[in-house]
């Protein structure tokens, strides 16, 4: 047996018009979405404006400039909290030094009055031992 087909490319007139159908809405989807970027792009371009630019980078500059300057502003804060810690315990040590030297003077006056009251009191007995009869008692 001979099966001999033949295939043929013709195609249908509805076949044709469901190709149509299928592939504009693809197409139409397509092309709306580019020409709606266009235009957005378009919009933008329009809006684009150098002196804004050119005034955010200004206030840009400024704002580094604040930033530079808080931050030196702080860092010789730092500087004069440091050396007024180092001058504060330079201050206790001295004051621990003469505190030290007041207490071992005021120990050693403390001393030598005692030892002039000391004698004073026993020269005073003496001399009642001296001036006070024996004999009237």
């Amino acid at each position: 047996m001979d099966n001999n087909k033949t295939f043929s490319l013709t195609l249908s007139s509805r076949m044709m018009l469901t190709l149509v159908l299928t592939a504009l809405p693809i197409l139409g989807g397509g092309a709306y979405y580019g020409i709606t970027l266009y235009n957005k792009m378009l919009s933008v371009i329009n809006k684009f404006d150098a002196n804004k630019v050119v005034m955010l980078e200004e206030q840009l500059n400024d704002q580094r400039e604040r930033y530079v300057e808080l931050m030196q502003t702080n860092i010789r804060l730092q500087e004069k909290a440091s050396e007024a810690i180092a001058l504060a315990r330079e201050a206790k040590a001295v004051s621990s030094g003469t505190s030290r030297e007041v207490e071992a003077a005021l120990s050693s006056i403390r001393s030598e009055v005692k030892s002039q009251i000391d004698g004073v009191n026993d020269k005073m007995k003496a001399l009642q031992k001296a001036t006070t009869n024996p004999l009237g008692r």
